[in-house]
């Protein structure tokens, strides 16, 4: 079982995809990409939007010396970035969390809106704010500490 539990923990297992020019830190600009796309960011520009308002939220647990990375930072890292070593990566961490935080069970409650499903599928009525879903640990009576 893996012992680490932060996502800085993880990222520093990623190889560093630059020679020179690191203005930014790794960690800082994949942490802001995931939150930006976890939160339905698309574009590297959305992300870099996503940084620049929430630069205070980001600054309690990063160091970000330069800032907010531009979205085409975002973009020449991703893209020099292995795929393989960043999905094994993302994927140890969110196993991990998962573990964590639940013991390997997470709990879905949702509910559609009044009248919004009219011939629309449940991921549309979702990303038009429709429905509205938690996920959480479930509770302690189910036999998870």
């Amino acid at each position: 079982m893996d012992t680490r539990n932060s996502i800085g923990d993880f990222l520093s297992d990623l190889t560093e995809p630059r020679k020179s020019n690191k203005r930014h830190k790794l960690i800082d600009i994949v942490t802001i990409a995931l939150a930006a796309v976890i939160c339905c960011a698309d574009t590297w520009e959305e992300i870099e939007e996503f940084g620049h308002t929430k630069r205070k939220w980001f600054r309690q647990f990063l160091e970000l010396p330069h800032g907010i990375p531009a979205h085409d930072t975002f973009a020449r890292i991703f893209a020099s970035t292995n795929p393989k070593e960043f999905q094994q990566t993302f994927l140890g961490w969110v196993e991990a969390a998962i573990q964590a935080v639940t013991k390997g069970i997470i709990a879905i409650d949702g509910k559609t809106l009044r009248r919004s499903s009219c011939g629309v599928s449940i991921t549309q009525q979702f990303l038009k704010g429709k429905v509205i879903g938690s996920c959480y640990p479930p509770p302690q009576e189910y036999g998870v500490p």
